[in-house]
């Protein structure tokens, strides 16, 4: 008879740290797809989205224009759609788009 993995408590713990541990790797690279922040309803619905993940610490917000005084300027936008007494300014960064890694 084969002992099965899951039945010792030793082995159970092991198997939930080992998938814990893949989960955190697949989550380090994760990207969202790009939105568009032409209008205003599309920077509402940025800003909306910004504050469903408040409380993620790892999620940083790249906005990339064609230029860093364009990007900005659309940061600036969000953040006057977003509650001033939460530091939401931490997690957007602003990049132009002939920026390296733009």
């Amino acid at each position: 008879m084969t002992p099965k993995l899951a039945s010792d408590p030793r082995s159970r713990r092991f198997l939930c740290a080992l998938v814990g541990i893949a989960g955190l790797f697949a989550l380090a690279g994760a990207q969202a797809a790009p939105a568009r922040l032409d209008s205003e309803a599309e920077v509402t619905a940025f800003a909306e989205r910004v504050l469903a993940y408040e409380n993620a610490s790892l999620v940083r917000w790249t906005v990339v224009a064609p230029t860093r005084a364009d990007a900005e300027a659309k940061i600036a936008a969000i953040l006057a759609k977003l509650p001033a007494d939460r530091s939401f300014a931490s997690r957007l960064f602003a990049q132009g788009s002939g920026e390296p890694g733009a």
